[in-house]
């Protein structure tokens, strides 16, 4: 018995030691995710603190700081932003009419063609590949009518991205790069002498650099937003009676592709994950074997100790 409850302790010792290893590289992982998003922002604060300034503008710069501070503490408000995409593949007797009449439906619906291409299969038939885009609020009324021009729909995707963080992030960003310009502007007239005239320049640029850096995102995402993409791949409608059964042999090869894509993009993505993931299991499997190779010794201790 007191060697069972020798062992049963040391055992009990193991797995507080473990949980407490666990807890504390959880807790350390947690507070890096929940001061990523902070430090992102604060990654846009003014390098004023680094640079001692010059006495005859120091107030100024000090201001610029806590002006910028206050401003990224704020939330911005903003509607909901959702970028949507769908993707349609469908059989149609002649492509080449339904290519146009999409042109035109795109068109009537305030959108525009991406890009369009017609090209002809193996067995001689027509097949098309039409990318258009339209308004966001107009895009579930425009799948709809795109399906109406089909014979048959073999395959329907719709995506739907909530960027909204992103947006309200980018126009967080902006506006305090903005509130830094004006400043700086402020601190360009009332600097008197050229090393600081020159500091401030400096300082200045680099800020509107960034500026136009995070318009310009803003931008495309708001764009991305606005104006939805359907993207729609075209076969003719040609079926082949075995045995009284309908066959598509172009459709069975193009599922088939389809599926080995997809296969492999797994099987990449897995080596991918477990090649990055390699050092870390190494980590923790030399972890487990030190503590484990530490109460294997101290149980020997103890055993030699007090039980022998």
């Amino acid at each position: 018995m007191k060697k069972v409850a020798v062992v049963a302790g040391i055992i009990f010792a193991a797995l507080i030691v473990v949980i407490i290893i666990a807890a504390f590289v959880f807790s350390g992982n947690s507070e890096t995710a929940d001061n990523g998003g902070y430090s992102g922002m604060t990654g846009l604060a003014m390098d004023s603190s680094s640079v001692s300034p010059s006495p005859s503008y120091a107030f100024q710069s000090e201001s610029v700081g806590k002006s910028v501070s206050a401003t990224r503490n704020a939330a911005v408000p903003t509607e909901k932003k959702v970028i949507k995409n769908g993707y349609l593949d469908i059989f149609v007797d002649n492509p080449t009419e339904i290519v146009e009449k999409i042109k035109a439906l795109a068109v009537s619906k305030k959108g525009f063609v991406d890009s369009a291409e017609l090209y002809q299969e193996s067995n001689g038939t027509v097949s098309a590949r039409i990318n258009i885009r339209v308004p966001n609020d107009e895009f579930e009324a425009s799948m709809a009518s795109v399906k109406e021009l089909a014979r048959e729909v073999d395959t329907e995707t719709v995506n739907a991205t909530d960027v909204t963080e992103q947006y309200i992030d980018f126009e967080a960003r902006l506006k305090n790069m903005r509130a830094e310009e004006a400043q700086y502007q402020e601190i360009m007239k009332k600097a008197e002498k050229i090393p600081d005239i020159l500091d401030v320049a400096g300082r200045l640029a680099n800020v509107r650099g960034e500026i136009e850096v995070v318009q310009g995102q803003l931008q495309y995402l708001a764009r991305q937003v606005d104006m939805s993409v359907i993207s729609i791949n075209l076969t003719a409608y040609t079926d082949v009676n075995v045995f009284g059964l309908k066959w598509k042999p172009l459709v069975e090869v193009k599922r088939a592709f389809r599926s080995l894509l997809e296969s492999l993009t797994s099987y990449v993505n897995i080596l991918i994950q477990l090649l990055f993931a390699i050092p870390v299991i190494i980590l923790w499997l030399a972890t487990i074997g030190l503590i484990g190779y530490f109460f294997w010794r101290l149980g020997r201790w103890v055993y030699r100790r007090f039980v022998r």
